[in-house]
């Protein structure tokens, strides 16, 4: 504990809190995949793997948001260090990708590549509405191919299951985007929140959580899906569009109903993929 307090700026950096969960897509993957044919040992360097490469995107977006922020006259994160901490997660996560999960490097290098793009100049995708919800589900994407990467080859039915990943985390992406909207206005990034408003990014987001329903049963039907992930993606796309109906009628200020969506998905999304991580240990 005294560790942690004397490095909180650290840890408050990397954002542990907001992608530790999303390790449960790459269970998904080694179920997938069939994880009786996986060593456990490489499910364990997996799991490493994976959160460096979460941490390694939220620390080099971090960085870039607090040194934009710095323009307009606020303090971030010291420089000497900040810039160095992503690059440094990046390299040390190639090393070990390299030693103990060669079948993982390419998606380890992808996705730091798809980072850079969102977060740093001089592209900074994270600007243009359209691409920053396909750079962030495709890097999310990423984390569970790593997972059936782990088996020796990756299905071609695998597909399916990607462009499931790719249209779940649009809706998600845009719950976390109505939460920013304040800075993202103020730092001239432009996000469905900030052109739209909130109503229509709330109505937008019901549409895509139901595509992702209507899609995920799809995929059962074609024996494509475990039974169990369906009923856990069901559960939590139908759950999320209850909380974001509740949010529509509201006549909240922004900032609040955006913080409170934001909270509250949060919840149901770390029992989505800790859900995940319970049939990993069970199938």
């Amino acid at each position: 504990m005294r560790f942690i307090r004397k490095n909180s700026e650290f840890f408050q950096f990397i954002r542990i809190r907001d992608w530790w969960y999303h390790n449960g897509i790459f269970f998904l993957g080694t179920i997938f995949a069939g994880v009786n044919g996986i060593p456990i040992e490489k499910i364990v360097w997996g799991g490493v793997v994976t959160s460096l490469y979460l941490a390694n995107g939220y620390s080099l977006n971090e960085y870039y948001d607090h040194s934009w922020a710095d323009r307009k006259g606020r303090t971030g994160p010291r420089e000497s260090l900040a810039s160095k901490i992503p690059w440094f997660i990046f390299m040390v996560n190639l090393c070990l990708a390299v030693i103990f999960l060669p079948e993982v490097l390419l998606f380890v290098f992808l996705g730091g590549v798809l980072s850079w793009l969102y977060s740093a100049p001089p592209f900074r995708f994270k600007g243009n509405p359209i691409l920053r919800l396909l750079l962030n589900a495709s890097g999310f994407s990423l984390i569970f191919l790593m997972g059936t990467a782990l088996s020796g080859a990756i299905p071609f039915r695998a597909i399916g299951l990607v462009l499931m990943m790719v249209l779940l985390f649009f809706p998600i992406e845009m719950i976390h985007d109505l939460n920013d909207a304040a800075d993202d206005r103020s730092q001239g990034i432009r996000t469905f929140p900030v052109l739209w408003g909130n109503k229509t990014t709330l109505n937008g987001i019901v549409i895509l959580l139901t595509a992702v329903i209507v899609y995920v049963l799809w995929l059962y039907f074609l024996n494509v899906i475990h039974g169990g992930v369906v009923i856990l993606t069901v559960l939590m796309s139908a759950g999320l569009i209850l909380l974001v109906s509740g949010f529509i009628s509201r006549k909240e200020e922004k900032t609040v109903v955006g913080w409170s969506l934001k909270s509250r998905a949060r919840i149901l999304l770390s029992g989505y993929m800790l859900g995940l991580g319970v049939l990993f240990f069970i199938h």
